[in-house]
Formats: C-alpha cells, structure tokens, sequence
C-alpha cells in the first residue's frame, strides 16, 4: 500500500470508531451481517461502515442519500489484491454505484472494480441516463483505490458528477463509454473534482461524443488533473476540454501528466472488421480492430490530412466491439473502402457520428450508415457535426462523399451541419425518420459570417417528416448560400401535424438558394400550409433552373413570410412545375413568385419511366429532355455526370430534372446489393387513391401480422396473419375496411408483427 493513502485509512477507521459507528460485514457464504452490498446500506446509517469481502456482486448500489463508508477489505487490510477480486457488476441495469444527496467528507468508496454498469436516471424531471460506473449528485465523495471500466450511459460512462465534490485517489478509469458527453468522467453544475498528489490516477482509452476521458462545463471550478497514465501525453480538446454553455472552450484545465499509454502515430491508419489493437494498423495488411482505438491513436496533421481507412464489412457494437458515436478530430479523414459494402450499423442503440469541439477540415467517404438511434440530447441520427463562434473555424468545411444514409430513427435530423461550410456529393438519404438534412447558418449566440452549402448529386428519398432544412440568419447580414445541382427528393411524407410542414426543402431567413437540374416528385405533407418546397423566414432569395415539381401534395411551392421590410423572392427558369402558378402560393402579397422564362405549366407531365432503380429517368418523348438552359449564374458549375452517372448533357442541350435521357435503348447500371435483407416495409404510391401495394422485406421466417390501423391506433384492416417464409411478397390494399366499406382519406399506419413483435411500420397517406 502507499504510504500516505494508509495514513488516510487509518484516520477515516479511526474517525469511524470515534464516532461509535457501526460495522456491516457483507460476504456471500452467510457468515456476514448479509449477502449483499445493498441489504447492508439499507440497515446502516450515517457514519456507518459496509465491509464487503471478496466476490462478483451483481448489484445497482445506492448509498440511500446516507454518508457511510463502503470498501472492500482494502480498507482494513491495505492489500490491493481485493480490488480485483471485490466486484460490483451494474449488469447492464443501472449504475453500478449512485450516490445522492450524501453531504459528509467522511463519506467513501473504496477498494473495488465497478463494471458493466449502464447509468441511471438523473431525476424525476430529467430523463438521461448518467453514470455508468458511479453517478455523483449533490455530495461529497472520495473514491480510493478502485477500478472502472467497461461501464456506459449516455453521459459520464465512467463517473458523472453533478453539483458535487469528488476526490480521486489512485483510480483507474479505462474502456468507459458515453454517447454524448464525458467517456470517463463527466463535471457539470459546478462540481469541483480533486486529483491526488501523491497517490496518482489513471485515465485512459475511454470513448464519448465529446470529451472522450474527460468533459468539464465551465460552471465547474477549475480542473488540475494530475494522472500517472493518460492515453496520450499531450491531449487536444478531443480527450479533454471544458466548455461553456454555448459550446465555446475554456481554459481551466490543467494537466500534470507522467505517462502517456499511446504513442501518437503522424502517419494513415487501417482498420478492418478481422483486426487487432495490438497491430501497428500502418497498412491494409496489418489493420486495427476498432474505429474509436484509430481515433486516440492518430496525429492530427493540419498540413496534410491524415486518413483512417475502413476496409469493407459491418462495424458495429454486437460483430466487433465498435462505439457510436464517433467523435471527429481536426484534420483528419475518414474513409470506407467502398460506398456499398464499408457499412456501420448502429444498431438502433445511437447516432454515429458527431462533431462539436475539432477545427473541422476533414471528409467523410466511402460509407452505407444505417440502423442509427438519436434522441434530441444525443444529437442526430447519423452525422452532426457544429462549430460555435470562433470565425477561424467557420471558415473551414467538411466534405461528404459518396455516402448511403438509411434506416435511421431520430428526434430531429438524421444530418445537421451547423455554422460551417460544407460539400456533399453523393449522397443518398432514404428510409429515415425525420430531417435528412439540417443546416444552420446564423448562431442564436452570435452574429456568424455566412456560410456555403454545397450538394451535388444527391437525393432524398422514402423519408418521414422532412428533407432540407436551411435554418437561422438574419436580414441586417450577408445571406449564406445554398447550391443544389442535380438533387433528387421523392417519396417523402411528412404525417406529423402541424400548421405549416415542408417534406423537401425548408428555408428560413436570409438564405439564397440555387437549385439546378433538381427533382422534386410524390412528396407529401398533412398540414394545411407548406409545401415541399416552404419558405418559412425572410429575405430569401430562391432560383429554380431546369427542374421538376411535379406530383407533390397538395401544392408545390409555399411562402409564408409576414415580415413585409424583408420580402422572399423566387425565380423560376426553364424549369417543368405542375400546375405552374396555381401550385405556389404567398401568404403574404409582398413576397414574389416569378416564372421567368422557358418554363413548362399546367398539366404538363414530364413523362418518368416509372420503374426500376431509378424511376424518375425521362423516357423517351418526355417533354423536359433538351428543354433546359445553360445560362446559369456565375459560380455555378454543372457536375459532368447524372444520378445515374450518365453523361450530364446529351443531345442539343441539358434536359431538365435530375437525370440526362440518353437516347433509345440505354440500360441501367448494375447496382450493388447494399447489405444482407432486413425486415422493413415500403408501399407504393404514396400517397394514393384508391389503392397502394405494400411491399414486405422479411429477414426471417415466423408468425406474421400485418394489418392497417387509422392514426387513433384503431385497426381498419387485417391483410395478413399467418406462417410465412422469408423474403420479398406483395400485397394489395384496396382502402377498404374489414367490412369492405371504402375508408376516408387521411394517415393510415401499416404494422408489421413477427412472432408477436412490431419489428417494422409504414406511414401511408390516402387522398
């Protein structure tokens, strides 16, 4: 034992016996006071000792807001051996150890390894889960001597403290995880955290959305970290950093650091789905197992980006022990061997990628995202990545290629770019739950320089409740801009209720866009205002070159400004819009919707093929093909290819719509299988009248249950209930209920079951 930390002993034991407390003795053979750690806490008092002999514990501990000291045989003993071999295993239902409310120094934790916790609640009012390990609220605490590791929640995996004092005493905290903020130790609500000086700890290869080891909030005092080991030895703000509450860093740390467990490697680096840690990860041949380890492990080098490559196959928690999200660092590239086959799958369980402290300047490539979970305070779907108000980093960009963005369920974007500029160039959403993409231009905190968004060739397919949404700004400064060319948004519905929705494009104020050569098609919204294209702020500039509207429900175009001083203006330009200006609608007179020339209206079909990967092609005879214009605004580039990868202009001149036809008798491309068939559902068309045909993708085979409910939940109508094989089936629904009375238009919900479990739903729309 070390010297001073046994003089620390001895004075809480005496302390203890001064205060005539009494002693709890928990060992699981009987010949204790009781079996478990728990039932010894629930008959102690303040100043009380639960002595806990060796053993796994399967066990949440809650100190029951009681001061007491809570140790292994450590704490008599000395001998370090009863830490390994005093266990407390959160079992994946709790935090393996909460202290709430617990206001006397004397009050302790000691002499024990805490694993495979999974946090607790925060409060009554506050639903995340904190604390893997140990979940610290409103008291004063010492942890001695123990180990933590392999514990997660959303915050604070290995230690959350929240208006507390904690002091730390030859800990180690190692292999912690956290979703959002704090891998291994988590500060808010000014908490004051103590190293010790002579009895040092160790922190290292923890993982979380921000502050991989630790996360301090700026309303905490001032952090001297003292540490024998960190995993690296001079740590950037992607290990360590404290923030304000407007994500701006503060520099109130300080770090004394003897050892650092990596050596940081200024060179790309190799992952595979069949490597190993313990490799040099220097070449394809000799790769690292996992994604987060390649993170800590790389130098950042702002000269020449360094690249973390991802060979293909599925990276995920369950196949290879992978941890979403990941954390981006500066500098620093990310890309997949292939946009098809490098797949990370989250697994319904978190979002995957996140951004909120690096310089940025990196890109994103080659990757098929899929299976993300986002609640609003664990940020997006799939990506979000933000800067706050340093004006050095808003001029720096993230660039986004070739990337496949699907099954994703979020609160409220499955991409959010806030406050920088960014590239994205194929990329294909579909299949998500919520915002493909949200963009902010102008903080709430601070009067931003404009930012550039930049799409080329990407689409937005099959998704719920929205597509693009181009937020903040304001009138008094430069407006941010939007280039979109050779865009696609189709088969989107936004069922949510609302008064004013958009499932395409939402612009809020002091934005310029420029779509060219975009489609826009079979959109849907339930709200009485919107539209797929919803201009909901001010001083919006919207130019529309060689595109379609066409099918959207129930209009095209939709301006809802009151803010006469700054009026919105869209100007249209050989460009196919259904209905033409019947189909665009101002609320207000002030604003202008202009068709400026060579535009096709009224009921002008622009004659889509209709079928296969990419139903939105113009056949042959469709009336937008050489219709389009190549007088485009300076600054605006055409890409040399469609969506398909055709050449983009063909014949006398650029068609309009997304896609270039390329004369009689050209096929499609092969397109690779994206990922090994799972469960979901799709119907098509949507919205209908007076019938849709459900399409059933079934990963396995069992019991099947797959009926219609009305958006009270009440079933209308049972399509299916019996033993079916795995596969792909088709069924009809005419719109008719189980007394074959034709139902009225409105949102109806199909509902698949398997085996008694909803594994997969449908939002639908009838007209």
């Amino acid at each position: 034992m070390k010297p001073k930390l046994l003089k620390l002993l001895i004075i809480i034991i005496c302390t203890n016996l001064w205060l005539r407390a009494t002693l709890w003795e928990i060992n699981q053979d009987g010949t204790g006071n009781f079996t478990t750690i728990q039932e010894g806490i629930v008959a102690a008092v303040d100043a009380d000792t639960v002595l806990v002999y060796p053993g796994l514990y399967f066990e949440n501990v809650d100190f029951l807001s009681k001061s007491i000291i809570l140790g292994s045989l450590y704490l008599t003993t000395g001998d370090e051996e009863y830490v390994s071999q005093t266990v407390i295993n959160g079992n994946q239902t709790g935090s393996c150890v909460e202290v709430r409310d617990c206001i006397e120094e004397y009050t302790t934790l000691s002499g024990f390894t805490l694993t495979n916790g999974s946090g607790s609640q925060s409060s009554s009012t506050n639903l995340s889960i904190i604390g893997g390990g140990v979940m610290l609220r409103n008291s004063i605490l010492a942890i001695i001597e123990c180990v933590i590791y392999n514990n997660e929640a959303e915050s604070g995996g290995g230690i959350h403290c929240h208006s507390s004092q904690l002091s730390l005493i030859s800990v180690t905290i190692k292999h912690n995880k956290s979703n959002t903020y704090g891998g291994g130790i988590q500060a808010i609500s000014s908490s004051y955290i103590i190293f010790s000086e002579d009895n040092l700890c160790s922190i290292y290869l923890n993982y979380s959305g921000k502050g991989c080891e630790i996360k301090k909030s700026s309303t905490c005092a001032p952090m001297e970290v003292i540490v024998d080991t960190f995993t690296v030895l001079y740590p950037d703000n992607y290990f360590i950093g404290s923030w304000d509450s407007q994500g701006n860093q503060v520099n109130d740390i300080t770090m004394n650091i003897q050892h650092g467990m990596l050596q940081p490697i200024d060179s790309d680096l190799y992952v595979s789905t069949d490597g190993d840690n313990s490799n040099s990860g220097l070449t394809p041949d000799d790769p690292l197992a996992t994604i987060n380890y390649a993170y800590s492990l790389i130098q950042p080098d702002s000269i020449e980006n360094n690249t973390i490559h991802l060979a293909d196959g599925v990276y995920s928690s369950s196949l290879n022990d992978q941890w979403f999200p990941l954390q981006m660092r500066s500098y620093i590239n990310l890309v997949g061997e292939s946009m098809y086959n490098t797949i990370l799958d989250a697994e319904n369980d978190s979002s995957f990628i996140t951004d909120k402290t690096s310089e940025l300047n990196y890109t994103i490539r080659n990757l098929n995202i899929m299976n993300g979970y986002g609640v609003y305070n664990q940020g997006s779907g799939a990506l979000w990545m933000l800067c706050f108000s340093d004006p050095q980093v808003r001029q720096k960009w993230v660039r986004l290629e070739n990337l496949l963005i699907h099954d994703n369920e979020v609160a409220v974007r499955n991409l959010a770019l806030w406050r920088i500029n960014a590239y994205l160039k194929n990329v294909c959403f579909y299949n998500n739950f919520d915002d493909a993409v949200e963009i902010q231009s102008l903080s709430p905190f601070t009067s931003d320089d404009p930012i550039t968004i930049e799409l080329e060739n990407c689409s937005i397919k099959d998704c719920h409740t929205g597509g693009i949404t181009f937020f903040y700004g304001s009138p008094q400064f430069e407006k941010s801009h939007a280039i979109l060319t050779n865009v696609e948004i189709t088969d989107n519905l936004n069922p949510e209720f609302a008064v004013e929705q958009s499932c395409g494009l939402m612009i809020g104020d002091n934005w310029q866009v420029d779509m060219v050569n975009c489609t826009i098609g079979n959109n849907a919204i339930s709200a009485t205002q919107g539209g797929p294209i919803d201009l909901v702020g001010s001083s919006i500039e919207l130019n529309i070159y060689n595109s379609i509207l066409y099918d959207n429900y129930p209009r095209n175009i939709w301006s809802g400004n009151d803010i006469e001083e700054y009026p919105n203006v869209v100007n249209i330009y050989n460009s196919l819009v259904e209905d033409g200006e019947e189909s665009c609608f101002s609320l207000y007179p002030w604003d202008e919707i202009n068709f400026v020339e060579n535009n096709l209206v009224g009921d002008t079909d622009p004659l889509w093929i209709d079928s296969g990967v990419y139903p939105y092609q113009l056949s042959t005879g469709s009336p937008c093909i050489d219709a389009g214009t190549l007088d485009l605004p300076a600054g605006i580039e055409l890409p040399q290819y469609d969506l398909v990868g055709y050449p983009r202009i063909f014949g006398d001149t650029i068609d309009m719509g997304a896609y270039e036809w390329q004369g009689v008798g050209v096929e499609e491309p092969d397109i690779p299988q994206l990922s090994p068939l799972k469960t979901q559902i799709s119907n098509y068309p949507n919205p209908f009248n007076p019938s849709t045909t459900i399409k059933l993708e079934l990963a396995e085979a069992g019991k099947i249950e797959l009926a219609i409910y009305n958006i009270k939940g009440q079933i209308v109508k049972t399509l299916i209930d019996a033993d079916i094989a795995k596969g792909t089936f088709e069924i009809n629904w005419n719109g008719k209920d189980e007394m074959g009375k034709p139902v009225s238009s409105g949102q109806y919900v199909v509902k698949l079951k398997q085996n008694g479990k909803e594994t997969a739903t449908k939002i639908m729309l009838l007209k």
